[in-house]
This record gives C-alpha cells, sequence and structure tokens, in this order.
C-alpha cells in the first residue's frame, strides 16, 4: 500500500516520515512504529475538507473574543493586530511581566547556550527581558503573554493546540510563527532581524515564494534575504519596478507596512485537487468532467455562505499545473450559482488563455470518436469563487416585488440575483405582463440630457448608456439583469424544439410567442404547492 500523504503530523516528522507521493506503509511505519494512517473522507471523488472548514470557524470564534483586529489568512492561519489590546493590559500592569507564564515562548537570537537548571527555553526569555527591554520589545513581551493566554483557551475550548509568532509586522511574525512548532511561540524583536535574514532563503518569506523570488534570485544572483541589503533603493525599484522595489528594500530589513484587515470570513470558497501520475489529465472530457464536480462543490458551498453571511461572489478563477510546465490562472465574472454554468465558464475560461503554447497546447478536435487530447496533461486543477460582496439588505425584497407579481405576496420568499425559483408546471397561465411594467420610469424618461435635468445627480449606465438617478441605480441593474434572463430564457425554449418546429417557426405568427410574459415567467413564477420538487 502506498501513501498520498497530503499531511504529515509533526510528531510522526520527528521519526523522519516526510510528505511525499508514493510512500509505502511499511516503510513509514518502520520509521515511526506507532504511526497511524487517517483517511479522509471522500466526497464527489475528492477529499472532503467540510469538517476542517468548520474546524477552522471554531478556531477563528475563539481567537476572536480576545480583542484585537483579526484577519483570516487561510483555514489554518491568521494574523491579529493586538496593538491596543496590549496598551490596556499595560496599564492594568504595576510595571511587572509575568514570565512564568511564558514557558512555550522563544525569542529569535535568545534561545540558544545558555542554561538554568535545564530549561533553555525560559533562559532565551529570561535572558532577553533581564538585558533591559526597549519600549517596543517590552510590548512585544506583554503581547507574547497575551497570547499564550489565547493558546491556552483555545486548547480548552476545542482541544486544538496551535503555534504563534508575535512581532512587530505580519511578515515578521509570520516567518517567527514557523520557527518553532508544534505549540510553540516565537517572538522576534527587529534587533534579532539582520542575523535571522543572513541566512534565511527568500522562500522564507510571505510574497517571496513565487515568480517575484525567482526574478530577485535570477536578476540579482542572490539567495538569501539579507543580500538585498546591500542593494540600493533605486536600483532594486529599476529592476522590479516602483512598488515591488521599495518593498524589497524595506523587507529585507524586517519593514512591513501593510496593514491587518478585519476579516473572519474566507476569501475565496474553492476545492482543488491533484492527478499524479497516471491519474493526470489527458483528454478534453477529463478536464470538463472534474470541473464540473468542482463547480457542484462550489455552488453548494456558495449557497451555505450566501444564507449565513448575506454576500455574494462576483468573481471565478481557475487554475491548473500543466504536466512539467509552470501553474497558471485564468479568471472570469461569475454571473449565477449553477453548476452548469460556473464548469463552462471555467472551461471556456482555460482554453481561452491558451494563447501561447508556452501554456498549453492547442485542444484539435479529435476525428475518431475517442476523446479529444488535452496536451500537456494536468497534474493539477482547480476552481475558487472570490471577490465577494455583502447583498444590501433591501436588494432580495425588491428584485421579489418585481419578479413574482403572480403570486401571492404572503406566500412569496426573498430573492437574491443568484438563486431562482423553480420553473411552472407546463400549461400554467400567468398574467399578459411585460418586463418593462415592472420597472418604473423617472418623469422624463432615463434618456434625457444632463444639461435638462435641473442640477439633478445622476450616473450613466454602463449596459445602455442612459442616465439615471443614483437613488434608481440598482432598479436599474435588476432591469438589465431580468433582461438578460429573458434573452436566456428565449434561447433555451428555441433548443428545445424539434427540428420540424424550428423549420416552421419563421413562417408562422403566433401571436406574442416570444413576448417577455412567455419567457420570463418560467423563471420567476413560483411552483405550485401540489407540484413535485
Amino acid at each position: 500500500m502506498r501513501i498520498e500523504a497530503e499531511a504529515v503530523d509533526y510528531e510522526a516528522r520527528k521519526f523522519g516520515v516526510k510528505r511525499r507521493l508514493g510512500l509505502k506503509v511499511d516503510e513509514a511505519r518502520k520509521q515511526c512504529p506507532t504511526l497511524e494512517i487517517v483517511r479522509v473522507i471522500e466526497k464527489r471523488g475528492k477529499a472532503d475538507l467540510t469538517k476542517y472548514r468548520k474546524a477552522s470557524a471554531e478556531v477563528m470564534h475563539v481567537l476572536s473574543r480576545f480583542g484585537g483586529r483579526m484577519e483570516r489568512a487561510s483555514i489554518d492561519e491568521a494574523y491579529i493586530e493586538l496593538t491596543e489590546t496590549v496598551d490596556e493590559k499595560m496599564k492594568e500592569m504595576d510595571g511587572t511581566l509575568p514570565v512564568d507564564q511564558l514557558t512555550n515562548t522563544h525569542v529569535v537570537g535568545w534561545d540558544v547556550g545558555e542554561k538554568v537548571e535545564g530549561d533553555d527555553k525560559a533562559v532565551g526569555v529570561l535572558g532577553w527581558i533581564e538585558d533591559g527591554l526597549l519600549a517596543a520589545n517590552r510590548r512585544l513581551a506583554v503581547g507574547a503573554c497575551l497570547v499564550e493566554e489565547m493558546r491556552r483557551e483555545l486548547f480548552r475550548e476545542t482541544g486544538f493546540a496551535c503555534s504563534a509568532g508575535i512581532s512587530h509586522n505580519k511578515v515578521l511574525s509570520k516567518l517567527a510563527c514557523g520557527l518553532h512548532k508544534p505549540n510553540q511561540q516565537t517572538v522576534c524583536p527587529m534587533e534579532s532581524v539582520p542575523d535571522l535574514f543572513r541566512t534565511l532563503p527568500f522562500r522564507k518569506i510571505r510574497n517571496l515564494g513565487g515568480k517575484l523570488g525567482y526574478s530577485v534570485e535570477e536578476q540579482l544572483g542572490i539567495s538569501c534575504v539579507g543580500e538585498l541589503c546591500a542593494f540600493e533603493a533605486s536600483k532594486l525599484r529599476e529592476l522590479f519596478g516602483d512598488k515591488n522595489g521599495f518593498w524589497l528594500y524595506n523587507v529585507c530589513r524586517g519593514l512591513d507596512n501593510e496593514p491587518v484587515r478585519p476579516r473572519q470570513l474566507p476569501k475565496s470558497i474553492g476545492c482543488s485537487k491533484n492527478f499524479p501520475g497516471p491519474t493526470k489529465l489527458v483528454s478534453h472530457e477529463q478536464v470538463k468532467y472534474w470541473l464540473l464536480v468542482f463547480a457542484e462543490e462550489i455552488c453548494e458551498r456558495l449557497d451555505e455562505d450566501q444564507a449565513e453571511n448575506n454576500r455574494i461572489a462576483k468573481r471565478l478563477t481557475v487554475n491548473c499545473s500543466p504536466d512539467g510546465r509552470r501553474s497558471f490562472s485564468r479568471a472570469c465574472p461569475l454571473t449565477h450559482y449553477d453548476a452548469s454554468r460556473l464548469a463552462d465558464d471555467a472551461l471556456a475560461a482555460l482554453v481561452k488563455g491558451k494563447d501561447s503554447r508556452s501554456v498549453l497546447d492547442d485542444i484539435k478536435p479529435s476525428r475518431s470518436r475517442g476523446p479529444t487530447p488535452w496536451a500537456p496533461s494536468l497534474v493539477c486543477l482547480g476552481m475558487a469563487a472570490a471577490q465577494f460582496e455583502d447583498i444590501p439588505s433591501n436588494a432580495a425584497s425588491r428584485i421579489d416585488r418585481f419578479l413574482s407579481a403572480d403570486v401571492n405576496p404572503s406566500e412569496s420568499r426573498p430573492l437574491s440575483s443568484t438563486t431562482l425559483p423553480s420553473p411552472r408546471k407546463r400549461g400554467t397561465t400567468t398574467p399578459n405582463v411585460s418586463i418593462g411594467k415592472f420597472f418604473r420610469k423617472t418623469e422624463k424618461g432615463l434618456g434625457e440630457k444632463e444639461g435638462e435635468e435641473g442640477g439633478r445627480d445622476r450616473i450613466a449606465c454602463q449596459e445602455c448608456g442612459k442616465l439615471i438617478d443614483h437613488e434608481a441605480e440598482q432598479e436599474h441593474k435588476d432591469y438589465h439583469f431580468a433582461l438578460q434572463l429573458q434573452k436566456e430564457a428565449r434561447s433555451a425554449e428555441t433548443s428545445k424544439q424539434t427540428p420540424e418546429i424550428r423549420r416552421k417557426t419563421p413562417r408562422q405568427k403566433t401571436k406574442k410567442q416570444t413576448s417577455a410574459l412567455t419567457a420570463i415567467t418560467k423563471f420567476f413564477t413560483k411552483r405550485h404547492k401540489d407540484e413535485p420538487a
């Protein structure tokens, strides 16, 4: 039996078990006799991380209770701005630091060499504190005490242990967090940065693990962060642009001004899967199948997210790793929470992005009845929805009012632009009302010139160019949204006709067959109570 390891815990790593594909169970157990193999539950042919997402939400909830701004960075990582909380804590203290609470705390540059009763960890903290703390370092020490308290409370309530990094900015705190694991924390004072960066590879620094890090290594011929200090800011800006050059000049000196942005919700909702060895995706049909699998999961999670957090995603990103080539991603607008639509849009974005053979070769239709080749094959594929926007409190009720005119208001339910009611049964009659009657006009019409507005504040619609009042902007957008759905309904109606009917259509003059009524009510009227779900 072989292991396709997604993760190896720290206890197993102590015995030399490392994360790598194709690792045999017998081989791993020779290194760690007490090794336990845990298989993640699968759903839709891939790992189901629902349990882990719920655990993450539980952890974030506990950490958020200690004050300060919290920014969720990933499923198992967060930044917390504790400056104000530390200031309040220092006012409560009489100048003494509870060093006895820092039992699992390390200090960069102070954690080696000295021993007091065999306790190396306490020596580092004690040496750092007894050396005479500057004001900035005293705040770090108080912050370390607070983080120790947070970690203890987290373990008590959830049973989860975690590591932490305490420093002056996000770059240094993330770096410090990884220096001593598991279940420990590390303080990184500014005076320790030069020694730490002298031999630290670029890959260890946040935002330098990708293209920028590769570019710095290739153009400057260096591999450690500290070596950047030898270059002037003007040189770095010349080579890497003003923004990146300025950031590189500062980050190699331990400086970073990126703020902690309050966010406890994930920035994106997505999923992906690796396809190693013989499982790699080699055909158009395989890629399309897995995109649909991803889309079904994402839509399910998006619906849950919308119900819980009252927000909708506006952008869809698909990423892949061609065999033997660098990974890349493509993006497109996300307009509907519909799995088939998402899968089609993702595939179109992926294929449209193949404008260079350096990324993907052309997909040529197969003349045989076999699958259409996809070259080069893919070893990883993923999809994510992002760019979330809050739904205005009155948006759902407003759309419901426009699109359910034939339904008893007491029976109607709120609608958003991403959830549509089920179609009516065939044969159900509806009032003869066109879309335009659902949307009110201004007194002088939408097409007035700006000079005739008498000082009224109006904006131009990006869809049709007409000038509209600010207060009517959302209503006008809803109007275009309904028109778009009407077009889709007409298209779907036409595609369902048989060839014989389609040939007769141009000669027939059926009354209002393609009216707004016929098309739109099939999408927006409610299901009868006796109609099966």
